[in-house]
């Protein structure tokens, strides 16, 4: 956790934000991605029906029946269920930051019951007051991109779909910057210093 530090210039005070830390983005870990689940899960069901597909000509209305509970039973939609883990993206202060949650299992396979647990801190950004959204938003991807080619998480599906149709439009500057802007959040007591050293600055070009 960052420690709430106060940086000032002549002109200006920017100030870490002391509220919560703000949830901006989950992005799912998968298995596998979902072609490959698609196959699987055809594998799957031609396994249960094989033995039964001499009734496909014989007796057609039992084969259909045996299809309905084959997939009742069987399958199950490939998104969130077969997600194994979570990144959140989060503001605080001005750092964004990314946690890792992940299933602890010795095995992953398809069709787990497992818990995600807290699997550590995967990034944490320093926003300067001169980052543009663009840098802020550049630089979570990036940190992302390591993700996706380090053990054990490379043969893993990071779907920053969502991330990537809304990331870009983000303004990731002002969620760090809370004096910017008309409506701006103010904290009194920084409000009170930001005063006094606007003050002394004007006293010493006088």
């Amino acid at each position: 956790m960052a420690k709430h530090t106060v940086m000032v210039s002549a002109t200006e005070v920017v100030s870490n934000s002391l509220g919560d830390e703000k949830l901006c983005f989950e992005i799912p870990i998968y298995r596998c991605k979902e072609d490959k689940y698609g196959d699987e899960m055809a594998k799957q069901r031609e396994r249960c029906l094989g033995p039964l597909s001499r009734l496909r000509e014989k007796a057609p209305q039992s084969f259909a029946a045996a299809e309905r509970r084959s997939d009742e039973n069987e399958w199950y939609p490939w998104l969130y269920n077969e997600a194994i883990g979570w990144i959140q993206i989060s503001v605080h202060s001005t750092e964004i930051k990314g946690e890792l949650y992940f299933v602890r299992a010795k095995k992953i396979g398809r069709d787990m019951k497992e818990c995600f647990r807290w699997a550590g801190e995967l990034f944490e950004i320093d926003v300067f007051p001169n980052d543009s959204s663009t840098k802020i938003y550049d630089a979570i991807c990036a940190e992302l991109d390591k993700f996706r080619s380090q053990r054990p998480y490379r043969k893993r599906h990071l779907d920053s779909e969502a991330l990537g149709n809304t990331g870009p439009f983000v303004d990731w500057r002002g969620l760090v910057n809370f004096f910017q802007g008309n409506g701006a959040k103010q904290v009194p007591e920084l409000t009170f210093w930001k005063q006094i050293l606007e003050s002394a600055n004007v006293s010493r070009i006088s």
